[in-house]
């Protein structure tokens, strides 16, 4: 234990400036001093200043906020593209494969009826075409795509002016299934390619913002989750961004494995909804091409539009 020993002197001097009545006395003023000054109003011009400069604190915070939630964003956008595109395959070369059609070929097709009616209605609609093998099936999917034979405009009223005006062409996406080709050719596949064109195309590039939430949850396994991929698919063609979406799926009987049949099914189960419901929750249209095998004859035959 330390013992600190003081001089009387000193002690009794440090004793008495502690027990005077002035130095108290002047702490106690400065207090009082210090205490007037905080209650004191601020004025009018200061406080609209202090006001200020607290809101452009606060939108500083905000926008840096916002600069890096629109970073993550981005971030998990290019990678979403990136597992679609690398599922997806290369769908460009497959379509190319087939050759370009014959003048005078296909017209057959190009003047029905049911395909004008399909492709010009406003509502989501399935077109089967089936024909044997060699018959030009994917030939015909390729025309249709490469002559934008799908192009149609769509005169609308407008409540306000009533005026007409244009709307939007519908995005066109395909995938054609190819024994032996690149990948999978399972329906996750082709999905992924319908979504990769969707979400790549600038005018329905937005639409992406549908699928970030189920990317979150499922990373690149989404490229696996048909089901999930389809769920994606209808929420955009379910969106007011995307003025109709039209799909085309080629050789539809090659897809591989059992994903194929629930394709189908998936497909039948759509498009056997209410009139009411294709028209007021989609605009989405699809037409396949296939041989005509029994299973497809079933789901689909039964739909008007069947060619």
């Amino acid at each position: 234990m330390l013992y600190a020993t003081f001089p009387k002197t000193q002690f009794s001097r440090a004793w008495g400036d502690l027990s005077s009545p002035g130095i108290w006395t002047s702490k106690s003023e400065e207090i009082y001093n210090w205490s007037e000054n905080c209650c004191k109003p601020i004025s009018v011009s200061r406080k609209s200043e202090i006001q200020e400069n607290r809101d452009g604190l606060l939108q500083a915070i905000q926008k840096q906020q916002e600069g890096i939630e629109r970073h993550i964003i981005d971030e998990q956008e290019t990678r979403l593209l990136g597992d679609l595109a690398e599922a997806a395959g290369d769908y460009e070369r497959y379509k190319n494969l087939n050759p370009k059609r014959v003048p005078g070929t296909c017209e057959w097709f190009l003047k029905d009826e049911r395909f004008h009616t399909w492709r010009d209605s406003t509502t989501s609609g399935l077109l089967w075409v089936s024909a044997g093998p060699g018959r030009g099936k994917s030939v015909l999917s390729k025309c249709l795509l490469n002559e934008n034979q799908f192009a149609t405009t769509t005169i609308t009223i407008t409540t306000s002016s009533n005026e007409p005006t244009t709307s939007r062409e519908s995005t066109i996406c395909y995938f054609f299934f190819k024994e032996g080709g690149d990948g999978r050719m399972d329906s996750a596949q082709a999905l992924c390619a319908l979504l990769h064109q969707l979400f790549t195309c600038p005018p329905t590039s937005g639409l992406i913002k549908y699928a970030l939430e189920s990317y979150r949850n499922h990373e690149k396994t989404l490229t696996n989750k048909a089901s999930e991929l389809w769920k994606i698919l209808l929420a955009c063609a379910t969106s007011r961004d995307s003025g109709g979406i039209i799909c085309v799926l080629d050789a539809l009987d090659e897809c591989k494995n059992e994903s194929g049949h629930e394709l189908i099914k998936t497909l039948e189960e759509f498009y056997s909804q209410s009139p009411s419901l294709l028209t007021d929750d989609s605009k989405l249209k699809f037409l396949v091409t296939s041989r005509p095998y029994d299973d497809l004859e079933r789901s689909f035959g039964k739909f008007p539009e069947a060619v």
